[in-house]
């Protein structure tokens, strides 16, 4: 499954063969620039996710034996006399029931794009000391990215997101440049400034976590600038 497949084209695709009934944010021209949309449930291996208890209203169908009685015959020799009998039949009535159930959904301050969560601010928690420079492919085509509407936008984001997710620490990330790597591939540079107990083999051993964690992401290579 590829990098923006995800956010766009899978999410319909999983919905009609799984049964699945989740959504993910793209944006569009309507109200806030975001329109939500079916899409496939949240990836369990990514950042910024949170459990809550969410209580629906549902409606189903019941089925009630209602008495009645019936006049006749009570049989045998005399024919003509009667008796009195009950007998039921069904009626199907429209009931609701308040259902609890556990969610899993984005945590406050950020939405969802596709199988992850994301912040919509590019900017992340302030500045640092230490600065890096790191270079993410992901299984995407770029071509793709710069022909959807928001494509590209929404890819660096996402990306931001999850290395602020990795790094789990107080880092502002910038975005730089993206670039095709053939066949299908995109390159994404990033500027890290980090608090200085955040040292160049830290943050590497961190962002590498993204290669287990993160399928479609296939390569992190992390340099280190000079401290200012």
């Amino acid at each position: 499954m590829s990098w923006m497949f995800s956010i766009w084209a899978a999410g319909a695709l999983l919905t009609v063969c799984r049964g699945q009934d989740a959504v993910h944010a793209v944006r569009s021209p309507g109200e806030n620039g975001v329109h939500f949309i079916p899409g496939p449930s949240l990836s369990a291996s990514g950042y910024h996710l949170c459990v809550r208890n969410t209580t629906r209203t549902v409606t189903f169908l019941a089925v009630h034996k209602v008495p009645f009685s019936v006049t006749k015959p009570c049989g045998g020799w005399l024919l003509w006399k009667t008796c009195t009998v009950t007998e039921y039949r069904m009626s199907h009535q429209t009931e609701y029931k308040t259902v609890t159930e556990q969610e899993t959904s984005c945590c406050q301050g950020y939405v969802r794009v596709g199988r992850y969560c994301t912040a919509w601010p590019t900017d992340h928690f302030g500045r640092g000391r230490n600065r890096f420079n790191a270079t993410v492919i992901v299984k995407t085509d770029y071509k793709q990215l710069v022909s959807e509407d928001g494509g590209l936008l929404n890819h660096t984001r996402l990306l931001q997101t999850m290395v602020w997710g990795a790094l789990q620490s107080n880092v502002s990330i910038h975005y730089l440049d993206s670039w095709p790597v053939y066949p299908y591939r995109t390159a994404t540079a990033l500027l890290l400034h980090c608090p200085f107990d955040l040292l160049l083999h830290n943050v590497t051993s961190k962002l590498h976590l993204l290669l287990k964690d993160i399928e479609e992401v296939l390569s992190v290579t992390v340099e280190g600038q000079q401290t200012c």
